[in-house]
């Protein structure tokens, strides 16, 4: 299965994220001759913009983010991709999976990009493919955890089978208050605090499989792996509900630690 991922599923997933990538030129583009729409909103959402309240989003810093999120979606998922050609590992074939997570991000842009109204994309719609990115790269990066810490690779198609489905059926059916769109871009969730907590502690468990790896192997790498996850992790969170003042920290700790992510893993397939 992890032969067919990297030889048929990463290139057709590349080749989304390089069509994201244009279409966000493309929007800026189409708004060279007219300002990008302020959106205005009368809530935030749990987490970091719990504090954001009656704010108007600068359009044009919301569609720098969301291009920075495609481009790095696309240029680190390239690496990500080569180093699959070279090292067959599930880890890196699932960390992929949380990469192209952020090729998700151009949805955002129908909010504040009047010209591809015209769509008639439900706004529902758009929420819940957002929130189907979000499931989908935070257990595709558990996925990875658990086979750091033991799980055969034998067990990769059933794993990435779960994570998809799960993370599908999440988007799903989690209730959406549609009278308020969030400073994120998307409708309010309406148990917003069961799936803040349900995330957290995927977070969690996520850095704990590499701490239990790292205790039972006793190897830097995989200590070193703990500190770069928790980069990851963190630069994740400080993106997604695009809070001004977090984004472009949460952008440099997300790519460098993906980087680093990315090296130290190559460095545990040549030393096993």
């Amino acid at each position: 299965m992890i032969l067919l991922f990297r030889k048929y599923l990463v290139r057709i997933m590349l080749f989304f994220s390089l069509i994201t990538l244009f279409l966000a030129i493309a929007a800026y583009i189409l708004n060279i001759r007219f300002n990008l729409t302020d959106f205005s909103s009368s809530t935030g959402q749990i987490w970091w913009l719990n504090y954001n309240r009656n704010s108007k989003i600068n359009s044009f810093h919301i569609w720098l983010i969301v291009t920075a999120c495609t481009l790095y979606s696309l240029a680190v998922g390239f690496i990500v991709a080569r180093q699959i050609k070279k090292n067959p590992s599930p880890q890196l074939a699932f960390l992929y999976l949380f990469i192209f997570s952020f090729s998700l991000y151009i949805f955002r842009l129908y909010y504040i990009v009047p010209q591809i109204n015209w769509l008639h994309i439900d706004d529902e719609t758009i929420s819940r493919v957002l929130y189907f990115g979000r499931f989908l790269g935070l257990t595709a990066f558990f996925a990875a955890s658990l086979f750091c810490a033991g799980l055969q690779i034998q067990k990769f198609g059933y794993i990435l089978l779960i994570t998809v489905l799960a993370s599908f059926t999440l988007s799903i059916i989690i209730p959406f208050n549609t009278t308020e769109v969030t400073t994120a871009l998307f409708y309010r969730i309406a148990e917003e605090k069961s799936i803040a907590l349900f995330c957290l502690v995927l977070e969690v468990l996520t850095v704990m499989n590499y701490l239990s790896a790292a205790i039972k192997q006793s190897r830097g790498e995989l200590y070193r792996l703990i500190l770069f996850c928790i980069m990851v992790l963190c630069g994740y969170e400080l993106l997604f509900f695009l809070n001004p003042p977090f984004m472009i920290p949460g952008l440099m700790l997300l790519f460098t630690g993906t980087i680093l992510y990315i090296r130290t893993n190559q460095k545990l397939f040549l030393l096993s």
